[in-house]
């Protein structure tokens, strides 16, 4: 009985650690992307260019990147 209960509350920490790195996975996914669109940003405008940022609807997931609209 001690057993089962001892692998149970294990196997809840391991689904718990492992939820918590998928997480920390895509945060730093996401903030490596933001990184990269505030740069491709900052180029685009430095170089003359109007950047229009069109942002997605919330039902949108974070996955989605956002639209940008170039004009000269």
């Amino acid at each position: 009985m001690e057993t089962r209960f001892s692998n149970s509350i294990q196997r809840e920490e391991r689904k718990r650690l492992k939820a918590e790195k998928e997480q920390n996975d895509r945060d730093k996914a996401q903030k490596d992307q933001d990184d990269i669109d505030d740069q491709i940003l900052w180029e685009a405008s430095s170089s003359g260019f109007i950047v229009v940022v069109l942002k997605p609807p919330q039902a949108l997931s974070q996955a989605d990147s956002i639209p940008v609209a170039l004009l000269r």
